[in-house]
């Protein structure tokens, strides 16, 4: 399965913001192995200082109001009361510098890589300015360019994330952009949603076990083919491996995917035979059910995994362990 690379813009960040139900959703897919997600520091930095300006608005706002209060008759009904002072706000200052570490901690957490705005972006993309090249146009009178300098500084950064194997996704709404990048040759979305549903429609594969449709012979038939009774061998594989599929499957993802040792481990501390337990999943990752990433296994269809979790066999042993 060719990995997702998926690149961030301003104009989608604004909407998705950190902490979102739909930023969220991109942090899942990373979460599950099957995208790398990445953010310029351009757009990182617009999108901060953005929040930043809001900050000092909200702030300046409030020292505003309660100096007006403490100016007006109101006072009167607070002689007494300790007031909080204006200057007990964090300056702007405090929240810039606080604001780029919590942003950095944030991403590092989540495994977003924070593209870096290097000398050779800012010489590229001067040098399209110049000429015309995407995302700019030529044009006699280039004022109006200018406005998409910061855009062809992403497009710099993106075009470096170009060469890595897999498919490579941008997600941004405006519509110059939008052109440059297509004809770079990325895959463009405008919501997070439609890339969400091509992920899943990419990522889905066959459930483990395929319903059967029931049959109904007829009496006579019935009566004349007996049901042979299972041999040893297929009772003994029955009995040994019984719902140990939907077990590993399910109790990884109610697990969240943790390394490999601690699933096993904690399988092992709930009487499940870890060796039978490896075997299973390294036959659930050969069949393509789950993918191994580095030291954690991802399930490759999530609503399947997420409906083994929620297997009767899985709650009860979830339940164990509280």
């Amino acid at each position: 399965m060719e990995i997702f690379h998926i690149i961030v813009d301003t104009s989608v960040l604004n909407q998705a913001q950190f902490g979102s139900g739909r930023f969220d959703k991109l942090l899942r897919r990373v979460r599950q192995g099957v995208v790398k997600l990445y953010i310029p520091e351009v757009v990182l930095e617009e999108r901060r200082t953005q929040l930043l300006y809001d900050y000092n608005r909200y702030a300046e706002d409030v020292r505003g109001m309660l100096l007006k209060m403490n100016r007006s008759p109101l006072s009167m009904l607070l002689e007494g009361i300790p007031m909080p002072r204006p200057l007990d706000l964090p300056s702007r200052d405090d929240v810039d510098r606080n604001s780029r570490a919590v942003f950095l901690k944030y991403l590092a957490d989540n495994k977003v890589e924070v593209l870096p705005f290097t000398a050779e972006h800012a010489a590229r993309a001067l040098d399209r300015y110049m000429h015309g090249k995407p995302p700019f146009k030529p044009a006699e009178k280039r004022e109006p360019e200018r406005k998409h300098i910061p855009d062809s500084w992403i497009f710099e950064a993106a075009l470096e994330i170009k060469a890595r194997p897999g498919r490579h996704c941008v997600l941004v709404k405006d519509d110059r952009f939008q052109w440059a990048l297509q004809e770079a040759g990325f895959e463009v979305f405008g919501e997070i949603d439609p890339l969400d549903q091509v992920i899943e429609a990419a990522t889905a594969v066959v459930p483990i076990r395929a319903p059967r449709p029931a049959a109904v012979p007829e009496a006579e038939d019935a009566a004349a083919a007996p049901i042979e009774p299972q041999s040893a061998l297929e009772k003994l594989r029955a009995d040994a491996f019984k719902d140990l599929d939907v077990i590993v499957l399910g109790m990884n993802e109610a697990l969240k995917n943790p390394d490999k040792e601690a699933f096993f481990a904690t399988l092992e501390r709930l009487d499940i035979d870890r060796a039978k337990a490896e075997l299973m999943a390294r036959t659930l990752v050969a069949s393509g059910v789950l993918n191994e990433i580095g030291n954690r296994l991802i399930p490759t269809d999530v609503p399947l995994a997420e409906r083994m979790a929620a297997e009767p066999v899985v709650r009860t042993l979830l339940l164990r362990m509280i």
